[in-house]
């Protein structure tokens, strides 16, 4: 008597929970099409426009993120520095170059699954107007743990 019920709870159940695993994968997998990289760092400019493919839409959701206009930010990210090693929080990095064709920029340093790292005197981020340029245009950060 219950056992048509119960098989068709098990099938959804089955079918819901495969569906949700399956959709929470592809979008660990990647945050969308049309990547741009420079080095260690990746930016997808298009997936803060409203042109943005269907995966750059739904990451861009699930994670709570705005909708910038293409002239207004691009995001870069990087999870290794440039010789492929995973950032440690234990080592010190240099990042120098040609600062971004942007009127103003932030670089800052977020623990995944932590937030932002607090180190006693030090900043968190840093911004376009606290770092100062060579005649030629470019800088030097050090960062340091």
């Amino acid at each position: 008597m219950f056992r048509f019920p119960i098989l068709v709870l098990i099938a959804l159940g089955v079918a819901f929970g495969g569906g949700i695993w399956s959709v929470r994968k592809a979008l660990d997998a990647t945050t969308g099409f049309g990547v741009l990289t420079s080095g260690p760092w990746e930016a997808f400019p298009l997936a803060q426009t409203a042109d943005a493919d269907p995966y750059a839409k739904a990451h861009r959701s699930r994670n709570g993120q705005l909708l910038y206009a293409g002239a207004e930010a691009v995001m870069f990210t990087a999870k290794r520095d440039s010789d492929g090693d995973l950032f440690n929080a234990a080592c010190d990095y240099a990042m120098s170059g040609a600062s971004p064709a942007a009127r103003l920029w932030t670089l800052q340093a977020i623990a995944i699954g932590e937030g932002t790292p607090a180190n006693a005197g030090l900043p968190t981020a840093l911004n376009s107007r606290m770092v100062q340029h060579d005649g030629a245009g470019t800088f030097a950060i050090a960062l340091l743990t």
